[in-house]
Order: C-alpha cells, then structure tokens, then sequence
C-alpha cells in the first residue's frame, strides 16, 4: 500500500528484481491509497508495462484515503475473497 509514494518506487521494484524466486510463485498487489500525486501512473508506466520486470503486479487505486490501517485491510479483504494463495504478507513501499 502507498500513499505520495513516487520516491520509495525505484528501490521498492529494484528489491523484487534482486529475488531469486519463482516468477509464477509470487504476484505483487499494490493499493494506491488516494495520493495527490504521480505513484499510480508510474507505476503503471514504468513497471507493469515493463516486460522485464520478473513478477505480475496487480494496482488498485482508491477513490479515498483509507489510512494506513484502513488500506491494509481493504487490501487483504480483497485478497482473501479472490486469491487461492496460501500466503500474503505486507511490504512496506518505501522498503529496499
């Protein structure tokens, strides 16, 4: 989940391409968390569209800001009502 994330993307994705994992294994869900600025679009731009980027990655935006709590919760909702994954974890956008 991010909220005005635009400076923590370029270290956020640069970790997932330091993974050594299944590229099928892992999808990557992101809630951008109404900002007032440009995260939603580049990320759209710059790393779903890019095929070489080695995971799926799955951006919904919300029409309000939920807060932090608010938004990891809707997040997970979401992922429990459509995912057959065993795991989901939270990540932090602005970790490297």
């Amino acid at each position: 989940m991010g909220f005005n994330s635009e400076k923590y993307l370029q270290g956020y994705f640069d970790a997932f391409r330091k993974l050594d994992y299944p590229r099928d294994r892992l999808v990557i869900n992101i809630l951008d968390n109404h900002p007032d600025n440009r995260t939603y679009a580049i990320i759209k731009e710059k790393y779903i569209n890019d095929s070489t980027f080695p995971f799926q990655i799955r951006l919904d935006k919300s029409p309000v800001n939920l807060g932090f709590t608010g938004g990891n919760n809707f997040l997970f909702r979401k992922l429990l009502k459509e995912s057959t994954a065993p795991y989901h974890f939270l990540l932090n956008i602005d970790t490297e």
